[in-house]
């Protein structure tokens, strides 16, 4: 657990922390050193897409050809997946 400094009377949860940035800046790499220094949960939405690709043929063909072109995969999947994954 981190201990804010600042706030005294604030709750010892653990951060939630958002890496952002453009592609090949390190995201992964940072995420992956962060995650392990201080005990945290790693979730890449890269990873979740990838093994829905394999998971769900209906859903990763979607994906795979948003991925394919570079544009966005629809919220509709993303919120989904992830909504799966943080409960």
């Amino acid at each position: 657990m981190l201990k804010l400094r600042f706030r005294t009377n604030a709750s010892l949860r653990p951060p939630k922390v958002i890496l952002v940035g453009p592609p090949g800046s390190g995201r992964s790499s940072q995420s992956k050193i962060i995650s392990e220094m201080f005990g945290l949960v790693k979730i890449s939405m890269r990873e979740l897409l990838r093994k829905e690709i394999q998971k769900n043929p209906v859903n990763g063909r979607i994906i795979a050809e948003c991925m394919n072109k570079g544009a966005l995969v629809p919220d509709d999947i993303v919120n989904t997946l992830m909504q799966e994954r943080l409960s």
